[in-house]
């Protein structure tokens, strides 16, 4: 838009000039821009055709959506020009398993039973404390 804009412009400024007298400098000036302009035009419409046709790509390729981290396999020889996406930022949400705080909580007030009777295991009696060696339960 900007360029069709500088191209009329510069076309009615070469209309003004060509009125005047003494200013075959000014017209050669402005014939080097309406060649810029049209040089420009084009430029930018065959980087929107090449632009669309790179949309166009095979199925086989990655999307492009996904950074340089998640295609290590897939070789990527680049072009002139681009930029690449190397990681996902921020990083995507990935869900994961969290501990569960009531059961932390929770096991310190559990009292589980003794088994030891069942299994038959006699525990020693331990005489304990000071007056335990004047009972002789050392």
């Amino acid at each position: 838009m900007v360029l069709y804009h500088a191209a009329q412009i510069a076309a009615q400024a070469s209309d003004l000039l060509e009125t005047c007298e003494d200013v075959q400098d000014e017209l050669a000036e402005i014939t080097l821009l309406q060649g810029a302009v049209s040089g420009a035009k084009s430029r930018a419409q065959a980087q929107a055709f090449l632009s669309s046709k790179s949309k166009e790509a095979p199925a086989s390729e990655p999307p492009p959506s996904s950074g340089l981290q998640q295609r290590l396999a897939a070789y990527d020889a680049g072009k002139v020009g681009d930029s690449f996406k190397l990681a996902e930022v921020p990083p995507g949400f990935r869900p994961i398993q969290c501990k569960p705080l009531l059961f932390d909580v929770a096991h310190n007030y559990l009292d589980f039973p003794d088994f030891d009777e069942k299994a038959g295991v006699v525990q020693e009696k331990k005489g304990g404390g000071l007056f335990g060696w004047f009972r002789g339960n050392s």
